[in-house]
């Protein structure tokens, strides 16, 4: 019959001795490398976010940029009537200010422009002949709009310390983060 009484415990100490007897000592020092080797890598200190992201607001739909006060009183039945004064392209920052009663045409991820605090989905709106846009339904200030820092806020930390570091991680990286 096997004896099944209880063996001596191994002490912490002699568990760890063991582990580094049998698995090897972990390199634990920190080297700096060129950002385009860092995949792969573990990061050594917490990096934040040395500006908003977003840091403009943006069109979180395709449609209008407006100025909501001019669609509070748009329905099906009466559409509220806006005059088209220009188009967003994606990666340019808009060259006008929206004055009363004009929209600029915007896509997903464009930059709203100056006077613009609301998007009017292009569902809901038509375009008429020439210049002028017909808006069927209302909407609030803030609407279909994605507001400066709102995926994360100037200072915050972007990625942890202990991090592997992907891909993905390094993309951002470029674009919005500083180590601290």
């Amino acid at each position: 019959m096997p004896d099944h009484t209880f063996r001596e415990l191994t002490s912490l100490a002699e568990a760890l001795g063991l582990c580094r007897e049998h698995i090897g000592a972990r390199d634990t020092s920190c080297q700096v490398v060129p950002l385009s080797e860092a995949a792969g890598q573990v990061l050594a200190v917490s990096v934040q976010a040395d500006a908003p992201l977003p840091h403009f607001p943006r069109s979180t739909m395709d449609g209008y940029a407006v100025r909501a006060s001019d669609t509070f009183s748009a329905s099906p039945a009466a559409p509220g009537m806006l005059e088209l004064v220009g188009t967003v392209q994606i990666g340019h920052p808009p060259y006008l200010t929206l004055q009363a009663g004009q929209a600029v045409e915007i896509p997903t991820g464009g930059m709203l422009p100056g006077g613009a605090d609301a998007v009017l989905m292009l569902e809901y709106a038509e375009r008429l002949g020439g210049n002028d846009i017909q808006a069927f339904r209302p909407v609030a200030p803030g609407q279909h709009v994605q507001h400066v820092g709102e995926d994360m806020p100037e200072g915050a930390e972007a990625l942890r310390a202990g991090m592997l570091l992907t891909s993905a991680h390094i993309a951002c990286w470029r674009r919005w983060a500083k180590p601290r």
